[in-house]
């Protein structure tokens, strides 16, 4: 029950001459299942310690600045090296956790995480905090998070949108619970005991969602650290591609500068900010559970694409919030919209390409991810050091989201029927091995070989 489901048991389970296909049927886990719900709280736990903390790293700046006498476009690394790193690892651990199995990867992420947050607890230099909560974190967020995400879609069909918007809700329970947690931490003991809390907390937290995360279909032995980049060679891949990394330019803006922000304009305090901080986060789990369930009805790239197009008008007009009212809408409605990317962006992945690979193929896209998730924080940090305000860094920003509402709208639809294009190309691609394996048949008289190869078929 707690465990990744492996390929080579089927061939282990087969003592006689039946098919691959019964046996895989009797061996796979029904879809949408009681095994598939935990799984989405495995899911729903990993995301709200993971993408809770980086939503929740923009409380440090203020201490940070005191403590280190930095300027605010230095200590802003801390929080776009944890994103950028996040991203930028999921092209290893998407295909490690398909090839190896998401337990092993994700609790491999676990222990690194929670050792970074200790470690950055005892810094003195910044450049430990930089290596500690910036770059050890970040790797175990990664390795966490893409096999924690990827694997959602594996075990559902009709109600994959609606699966997938749960289990990332986590993370806007994690960034309301660990903006209020954080916050009030930091303002009674500090930084760095506040970074022990968390690193327990974190822990705690990541153990359980260890136990309930599991592959449901099988290992994919093939995959190597080189495979799989013929993917882009496909247009359609390349427009999800180019539309996945120019909404991260914009995106992340908001979670690194909105508490600078507020300061700057005098729009409330200490818990004024830990309010929107955790408003955005209800925002983005209203939205990815009501979002999440209407795609499986409307269509989950359609609506994906009005989302996206939605979080840009809103982006844009943080221009105007400079009202505690104004700015909770702006931060509410801009967690709902853009909560629709990250609850269907892997779901639409697995509607074009099917759910096998889809660690393999989402761990590109997290590639991508990287320049806009990285550089679009720093240089609003550089655009407001030099205007002296935010003005200019929102307009970019918003271009941005919507150049990636654009690329959205000009994909086309993807296949009818459930992963019709990945069963048709594994089709292909079984059907040669099939024959394979029946030239070395001929060759083993009086024996029944079942090969890898034939399970997959099955599958």
């Amino acid at each position: 029950l707690f465990s990744d489901y492996d390929l080579k048991t089927i061939g282990d389970e087969t003592q006689n001459c039946q098919t691959g296909q019964e046996n895989a049927e009797l061996l796979l886990p029904p879809v949408e299942g009681l095994r598939a719900w935990l799984v989405v709280l495995g899911s729903f736990l990993m995301h709200w310690v993971i993408l809770g903390d980086i939503y929740t790293t923009g409380l440090f700046l203020p201490f940070y600045e005191e403590e280190y006498q930095k300027p605010r476009q230095e200590l802003v690394i801390i929080g776009t090296l944890q994103t950028a790193l996040l991203f930028g690892s999921g092209v290893f651990s998407g295909k490690l956790g398909d090839r190896y199995g998401v337990q092993i990867i994700f609790g491999i992420g676990a222990i690194i995480h929670t050792i970074g947050l200790l470690l950055a607890s005892f810094s003195i230099e910044f450049w430990q905090l930089v290596l500690s909560q910036g770059v050890l974190t970040g790797i175990g967020q990664g390795f966490c998070y893409w096999p924690g995400v990827t694997v959602v879609p594996m075990w559902f069909t009709k109600r994959r949108g609606l699966a997938t918007g749960i289990a990332v809700v986590g993370s806007g329970v994690g960034q309301f619970t660990q903006s209020y947690l954080t916050q009030n931490l930091l303002d009674a003991r500090g930084s760095s005991f506040t970074l022990r809390i968390l690193a327990l907390y974190s822990g705690v937290i990541l153990l359980g969602a260890y136990f309930l995360l599991a592959r449901r279909v099988p290992l994919e032995k093939s995959i190597t650290l080189l495979s799989g980049w013929e993917i882009f060679k496909e247009k359609t891949y390349l427009l999800l591609f180019f539309g996945a990394v120019t909404f991260q330019f914009g995106f992340h803006i908001v979670f690194a500068h909105l508490p600078a922000y507020l300061d700057d304009h005098n729009i409330g305090d200490a818990q004024f900010l830990a309010l929107a901080v955790g408003l955005a986060g209800i925002g983005s789990a209203a939205g990815r559970v009501v979002l999440g369930w209407l795609s499986d009805i409307l269509g989950r790239l359609r609506l994906g694409k009005w989302c996206i197009l939605l979080t840009a008008i809103t982006f844009l007009s943080w221009l105007w919030c400079i009202t505690e009212a104004s700015v909770l809408a702006f931060v509410f409605l801009y967690g709902f919209f853009s909560g629709a990317f990250i609850a269907l962006i892997f779901p639409i992945i697995g509607d074009f390409y099917g759910v096998n690979r889809l660690g393999d193929i989402g761990g590109f896209m997290s590639l991508g991810m990287i320049p806009g998730s990285f550089i679009g924080p720093i240089m609003a940090g550089r655009i407001y050091d030099k205007n002296g305000n935010y003005d200019n860094a929102i307009i970019g920003g918003s271009v941005f989201l919507f150049i990636s509402a654009a690329s959205m709208f000009l994909l086309p639809s993807p296949a009818a029927g459930d992963d019709l294009q990945a069963a048709k190309a594994q089709m292909t691609q079984v059907k040669h091995e099939s024959e394979d394996e029946k030239d070395k048949d001929r060759h083993n008289t009086g024996s029944c070989v079942h090969s890898e190869s034939t399970d997959v078929e099955a599958l």
